[in-house]
């Protein structure tokens, strides 16, 4: 009876790749370069690039994949053979986090590295020197499982370089999700290249209002709430109006995106905003003596049209004020203890460039990993739901992992691992040939052991040589 693994063989890799770097800028209106160096601009302006084709890659049939960092292809880009070059794409369109789009947006390209008989290295270089080329090849992966998913139409999530979560994979637990996934990442070896392919749980916050989450988490617990939100990503609920002499469609999902900073100290009928005096260059921008504040409740209400919820108070959190604008000053009591808004403070905040929003008018966006230290109110769950039995940790590898991957064994045998990146009509060069090593864990030299009472017992002897596997043999014991 077969020992179950979460190793499989890769039987083929690219013959060479070549890296490139990628700097996104436009030149302003003063004729000073803008670099855009943020994740989510990088993503959103690879995305343009590869969608305006400014850089000819299907063109001229140049296979390519990226972790957003680096760039790789199956050959020279077309044109630019010089191993020291760097060079412009064509110009493209692109839309700006604010909803602005601008028609001048460039890739500066550079090139960094040529990752020849990429087959022989694996085998060959000791671990430290084939950094770059596992990060060619886990990016690889990646994009073969984001491919396969598009086509089969399985919803994933990608979480970094090389995490997948299933979209309805997840289980509740007091105001958060526990989210079931995959980590897939390439292993050298001195006989063959191995994909391990291992179980991933994380937390991931609910795509729910601001003013839901806070209720689920508990209003006493605001400070853990703006850790569990750091970093988030959220999503304006209402309509904004648009001005004539301004080029931004405010409605459109790139401009509806905002970050969570902060819960403001106030609510929503308590928290002002003012009009900021003229900037003047060298000076701190400061509110105008004269504009006596506008409340976020009298705004959204009068001049938004906005309607709260059915149900929603003065005091309820609905009316928190959420900034997804600067940091700015605040208070350490309780947004309930603070009954007299201090007028200093809050021009103060206008000038450092808060941006307040009340809660409920907000929505977290969907799939999102929480990225702080979780409370012992969520660990303990986590830990619950993340610990499973080998066999039942493998059985969701072999019936669930390699499915979304596109590589579980049918009656035809395994399935290849298919790139269409790296893919042309002769020659399949990512494929995943059958599962070959056994056992989850590393074994180390010599081991007895079983999944379950009623699995075979193997032994496997290993070897180390320069921190590359080399399987001896096997047989049961």
């Amino acid at each position: 009876m077969m020992v179950r693994s979460n190793y499989v063989q890769v039987t083929e890799v690219p013959k060479t790749l070549y890296a490139y770097s990628l700097t996104f800028f436009r030149t302003t209106e003063e004729g000073h370069r803008l670099e855009y160096n943020k994740r989510r601009e990088i993503r959103d302006a690879y995305q343009a690039l590869m969608k305006a084709d400014a850089l000819k890659l299907k063109a001229e049939s140049v296979k390519s994949v990226t972790d957003f960092k680096t760039l790789w292809t199956d050959k020279h880009i077309t044109g630019h053979t010089e191993s020291d070059v760097t060079f412009s794409s064509n110009v493209f369109e692109y839309t700006q986090q604010n909803g602005k789009l601008v028609n001048d947006m460039y890739a500066e390209v550079s090139f960094v590295d040529e990752l020849s008989d990429i087959k022989e290295a694996l085998k060959s270089k000791h671990i430290k020197d084939l950094p770059e080329y596992i990060r060619a090849l886990n990016a690889s992966v990646a994009q073969c499982i984001v491919d396969h998913s598009k086509d089969t139409g399985k919803e994933i999530s990608r979480v970094g370089a090389n995490k997948f979560y299933i979209t309805n994979g997840y289980k509740e637990m007091k105001g958060l999700r526990a989210g079931r996934g995959y980590f897939t990442s390439i292993r050298p070896g001195t006989e063959s290249t191995l994909l391990n392919v291992n179980p991933a749980t994380s937390a991931f916050l609910p795509p729910i209002t601001v003013s839901n989450f806070i209720k689920s988490i508990g209003k006493d617990k605001l400070v853990y709430v703006s850790q569990l939100l750091r970093g988030a990503t959220l999503r304006i609920r209402y309509t904004r109006a648009n001005y004539e002499e301004s080029d931004i469609d405010y409605n459109s999902e790139a401009a509806r995106l905002k970050i969570f900073t902060q819960i403001g100290p106030y609510f929503a009928s308590q928290q002002k905003f003012y009009e900021l005096e003229k900037k003047v260059d060298g000076q701190e921008r400061k509110a105008k003596g004269s504009d006596h504040g506008t409340t976020v409740q009298s705004y959204f209400t009068d001049k938004a049209k906005v309607r709260f919820p059915a149900g929603a108070t003065a005091k309820s959190p609905e009316m928190y004020c959420i900034n997804v604008g600067k940091r700015v000053d605040t208070l350490s009591t309780k947004v309930e203890e603070n009954t007299i808004p201090n007028d200093t403070l809050m021009r103060k905040q206008s000038a450092q460039g808060a941006q307040w929003i009340p809660a409920c008018l907000l929505q977290i966006v969907p799939n999102q990993v929480v990225t702080t230290t979780l409370r012992p109110v969520h660990t303990s769950q986590m830990i619950r739901h993340a610990l499973r039995l080998p066999a039942e940790n493998v059985g969701l590898i072999e019936d669930e992992g390699l499915e979304i991957m596109g590589v579980k064994s049918d009656s035809q045998g395994q399935k290849p691992l298919v790139s269409g990146i790296f893919y042309n009509d002769v020659k399949r060069l990512i494929r995943i040939g059958k599962n070959e090593f056994r056992g989850r864990r590393r074994i180390d030299r010599s081991s007895c052991y079983t999944t379950t009472p009623t699995e075979t017992v193997v032994r496997q002897w290993f070897s180390w040589k320069d921190d590359h596997m080399r399987i001896l043999g096997r047989k049961r014991c």
